[in-house]
């Protein structure tokens, strides 16, 4: 455990407009709408396509072709939104959470086909 807090030096060089914090994984998303996560992979949470830890942040390669405007990090699972409004669910898929109409986990972002209220129950 540190004493102080420490800058996240693998984002230093980016535009950091927003952080968000989950259970146990976090994410960064830049004024250009590149979304970035690390911690705890279980269950496909952080969106890499694994469940694999990650130690540092690394940019979320399914979403890298929309703008991204707004994260959300649950316990198992993440929710995000891009400019059109369009709702991207990954992780834990027990109990519907990702809004996908699916209830296997998830280990990549995945449009939710109807732009719904699973994002702002999520927030």
């Amino acid at each position: 455990h540190e004493d102080a807090p420490k800058l996240v030096s693998a984002l230093a060089r980016l535009d950091v407009a927003m952080v968000v914090a989950g259970a146990s994984h976090s994410f960064a998303l830049t004024a250009d709408g590149a979304l970035y996560s690390w911690g705890a992979g279980q269950c496909g949470r952080l969106g890499h396509g694994d469940e694999a830890k990650q130690l540092l942040p690394k940019r979320v390669d399914g979403l890298s072709s929309v703008k991204v405007v707004s994260v959300s990090g649950g316990a198992f699972h993440s929710l995000a939104a891009d400019e059109r409004g369009n709702v991207y669910g990954w992780g834990d898929g027990d109990g519907a959470s990702l809004g996908l109409q699916l209830t296997q986990d998830q280990l990549e972002p995945r449009q939710n086909a109807q732009r719904a209220a699973c994002f702002i129950h999520s927030l």
